[in-house]
């Protein structure tokens, strides 16, 4: 598959992730990813567009208030629909093949960190890097002796107070606040601070193997 493409193209890598990201919009994505920017060979492209939102008919095989799944006839894994959560108009359309996406956005928001958040909700990053063999676990993590300690829980748990602790009596380094990529490689686990850090100012562009994860309950 080859793109006719006019606009900006960067390349970064998170964790073993490393994809090519083509925006035809004025969505400033590279105030998300620029942490991440890297120059290697990717193993997946990603193409975004603006345009009105056009009709979808396939089978439906998941459907809630923020997205409507459809299962495709052709080579295409599955199309996926985001709805804004408050307002429930379209926002975008994303189509996701084995090695490259489209997505579509219909609408452009206020500037904000919710918006920023809901953006990439709709580039589908969370099914992108299954097929990568990687996943997004919703914690805190912190860095001791080159090694990674998640702490996860739900929101309001306690994972940041957990990593503020660390950072102010052990020295450790939190490397995200709220959201860590967990993948496989040279036969161990590790976790890579992610993109988004939730309501955290902490969003480092660290990998390193996990010591342990730590489940807390209140």
């Amino acid at each position: 598959m080859y793109f006719y493409y006019i606009g900006v193209t960067m390349k970064y890598k998170v964790g073993k992730f490393k994809f090519e990201l083509m925006n035809n919009t004025n969505i400033d994505f590279d105030s998300l990813f620029y942490k991440f920017k890297n120059d290697e060979q990717v193993n997946y492209r990603i193409r975004i567009t603006f345009n009105e939102i056009y009709d979808y008919y396939d089978d439906v095989v998941f459907l809630d208030d923020r997205l409507i799944v459809y299962k495709t006839k052709d080579e295409c894994l599955e199309v996926r629909r985001y709805f804004h959560p408050i307002y429930k108009y379209p926002m975008a359309t994303t189509k996701i093949y084995d090695t490259y996406s489209e997505t579509c956005f219909h609408c452009i928001l206020e500037d904000s960190n919710e918006s920023n958040h809901l953006y990439m909700m709709c580039l589908a990053l969370d099914k992108i890097i299954y097929l990568q063999d990687c996943f997004v676990l919703h914690s805190s993590s912190i860095l001791v002796n080159g090694k990674m300690i998640l702490f996860s829980a739900p929101s309001g748990t306690g994972k940041s107070t957990q990593a503020d602790l660390w950072n102010k009596y052990r020295n450790s380094l939190i490397v995200n606040g709220d959201r860590n990529l967990v993948y496989f490689n040279d036969g161990k686990f590790y976790a890579q601070g992610w993109v988004l850090s939730g309501s955290s100012e902490h969003k480092h562009n660290i990998s390193a193997p996990i010591q342990s994860i730590v489940i807390l309950k209140k």
